[in-house]
């Protein structure tokens, strides 16, 4: 088990969190772990994973989504477009996010050269 890490709140309310740190980016990877077949989220393991990622998009793995929109470009633009993902956005900063979608997107596209570690961007944040 990961061990907990504590965080303060701007309200100075302060407060430890554990194994919950690495569920939220896990659902993003492996959705059919924690939703149902209903479409609400688990907030345990599921003991019969759902069906739902296979068959709804909206359910899908962050990896496949970025897979999907690769491989239905057009042939020659693909090596180029693997060796320019960029991350962006809120849920890029989960600790470990860009090592494990690398890890992921090298496991769906074996011998393909990905940036090592992913382009992690604040130049195209909304916060910037």
């Amino acid at each position: 088990m990961k061990p907990a890490k504590s965080f303060e709140f701007p309200d100075g309310f302060n407060t430890s969190i554990g194994a919950e740190r690495f569920k939220i980016p896990e659902i993003m990877f492996n959705p059919q772990k924690y939703i149902r077949d209903n479409g609400s989220i688990s907030t345990t393991t599921a003991t019969t994973p759902s069906t739902t990622s296979e068959t709804n998009p909206e359910f899908q793995p962050v990896q496949y989504l970025i897979q999907n929109s690769i491989t239905s470009c057009d042939v020659d633009m693909r090596t180029s477009l693997y060796s320019n993902i960029v991350l962006t956005g809120g849920n890029t900063l989960f600790s470990g996010f860009a090592d494990r979608l690398n890890y992921e997107m090298g496991v769906l596209a074996p011998g393909v050269s990905l940036p090592f570690p992913l382009t992690l961007s604040f130049s195209y944040s909304l916060f910037y």
